[in-house]
């Protein structure tokens, strides 16, 4: 299973996870792979599944790579155009361009 490879992989590998995190990373592999496969279907015509299940598929596998500590890509932090011009300079030591 390639998903759960790359979250055990963002967890240090299978040999640094316990018994019981390695079922949790299938589990939130399978998770994930269902609610994806899910979707695509929806948006293919079959309407046999109804939106709400998407989503509360989509809440399970994010509550599942939480619980594993691995959230989706956050966000970068905001970061003032003054504080990142100014790190630019310090990195430059402190010259104009």
């Amino acid at each position: 299973m390639e998903l759960a490879d790359a979250l055990a992989g963002r967890l240090g590998g299978w040999g640094a996870v316990s018994p019981l995190q390695a079922a949790a990373v299938r589990r939130a592999a399978e998770l994930v792979c269902i609610a994806e496969a899910s979707r695509a279907k929806h948006l293919q015509g079959d309407f046999s599944i109804a939106l709400d299940d998407i989503v509360r598929l989509d809440a399970a596998a994010d509550r599942a790579l939480r619980r594993l500590g691995l959230r989706p890509d956050a966000p970068k932090p905001h970061v003032p155009l003054r504080e990142q011009l100014a790190a630019e300079a310090a990195a430059r030591g402190g010259r104009n361009a």
